[in-house]
This record gives structure tokens, sequence and C-alpha cells, in this order.
């Protein structure tokens, strides 16, 4: 804590990271990797977290950088045959800066809350380039984007609440070479997905039921190169808790 009278906090961390492959990195059919390694290294982050309240609102944010270098990063890339398949990385060093903000509160009968983040992501091929070629080398890894963001909005009065939430990707590439020419790379996509609902209680039984919209606006997008991901789709959740 650095400050007496306000709730400003500096923190700091370094871990050692172990990871061994999943079953299915390593049996998938048809495309697992038995001869992958188990991935290893260390992560530091450090950063700043502020938080203050202004009578019945409360204002959090926070401020972050971290570094990882992992040697034998797992990930499914793009194979020959139009799919996936998982690969050891040699070497990878990630490094980005992540935001949040939140601001919550209460008026009269109303609550409401509003929340956003903000990633800035660069993780590299730092490998061996007489395996990985000029071109892979130091480029960003292929499906991650190197900016994204979310925003959620929430506001609810006595048992009813409605959502909404913004979600947005940069471009992601799909080779490793970075080649924004080729036709094989993820355009930017905005998501926004919409929800309400309401909670009750029956004697001791507590019951909620929400309605969702997700992909709001009907865009059509890639998450996953020749893969198109749904239009606008719907879910309604009923829960019974006793």
């Amino acid at each position: 804590r650095i400050l007496k009278s306000e709730e400003l906090i500096l923190k700091a961390s370094v871990a050692r990271n172990y990871h061994m492959p999943t079953l299915n990195d390593l049996y998938w059919q048809p495309n697992g990797n038995p001869d992958l390694l188990p991935e290893e290294g260390f992560t530091m982050e450090a950063g700043l977290e502020y938080g203050k309240s202004f009578g019945n609102h409360d204002l959090k944010t926070g401020l972050t950088w971290y570094r990882s270098q992992i040697k034998n990063w797992i990930m499914w890339i793009p194979s020959s045959r139009m799919d996936l398949e998982p690969i050891n990385i040699k070497e990878v060093l990630s490094t980005g800066l992540e935001y949040d903000l939140s601001f919550r509160g209460e008026v009269r009968r109303f609550t409401y809350g509003i929340t956003a983040t903000y990633a800035y992501t660069r993780s590299v091929n730092h490998g061996d380039p007489l395996v990985w070629g000029d071109e892979s080398y130091g480029k960003q890894l292929v499906y991650i984007p190197l900016h994204s963001g979310n925003m959620m909005l929430n506001l609810g009065y006595r048992n009813y609440f409605i959502t909404y939430q913004y979600n947005a990707y940069s471009e992601r590439y799909t080779t490793s070479s970075n080649d924004l020419s080729r036709r094989d790379w993820l355009y930017p996509y905005i998501m926004n997905d919409l929800s309400a609902g309401a909670n009750f209680r029956i004697k001791k039984v507590r019951l909620s039921a929400e309605f969702k919209i997700y992909n709001l606006f009907n865009e059509s997008y890639h998450s996953v190169l020749y893969r198109p991901m749904p239009g606008r789709n719907y879910m309604v959740v009923l829960k019974i808790n006793i």
C-alpha cells in the first residue's frame, strides 16, 4: 500500500510455470501429437490498483504489466489438411499490458455496474530460426490478437436485471509469417451480447430465469480459419436452487 490515505496498491509477482500436454493435445484423432513436450518457463508481473468510494458508488481500476518466457509452448496451428494440429514452439516471449476499470453503485432501488478491460498482448516466436525459418522468427503467434477489449453494462431493479456486453478483437494471423497480403488471416471483429432476467425466491427455493441474445447484430466472423461462427442466436436459462 503506497499511500495511507488512499487505496493505492503496488503489486508484483514471479511464478514458475510447468504445464503438461492435455489428452486432447496428445491423442486427439486424427491430429493429436504424442511427441509433445511439456511447457515450462517463468512469468513476472507488476502493476498498480486503485479503489475509491463515493457514497453508494465504488470505483476500482488497475494497470498490470507482465512478461512470460515459455519453452516448448504448445499451440494448435493450421496444417496442410486445412485443419489444426498441436506443435511445440521452442521458445515464446509474451509481454503485454492489461487495464481494467469498474464502477458500481446504487441509486434508490436501481443498481448498476460498468466494467471495462483492455489488453495489449505481444506473443512472439523466439525459437531457433533454422527450424522455423526467417519469416516466423520474431513474429506474432497465430490466432493471438495484439489488441482486445470488452465492456459490460449491467442495470438492476429489485429482482430484475439487464446486461449488455461488448467485445472487440484486432486482426489475428493464421500463418507464422504474419503476411497480410494473403487472404488467410482473420479480420478484426466486434461482438455484442444482450441478456435480461429475474431472480425470485419462493420460501427456501431460489429461482432464476434469463434470456440471452448472442451476436446481437448478426455479425459474420471467424474464430478459426474456414470455420464461420453462428449468427444471432439465443439461449434460455432456468435455474432452481434448493
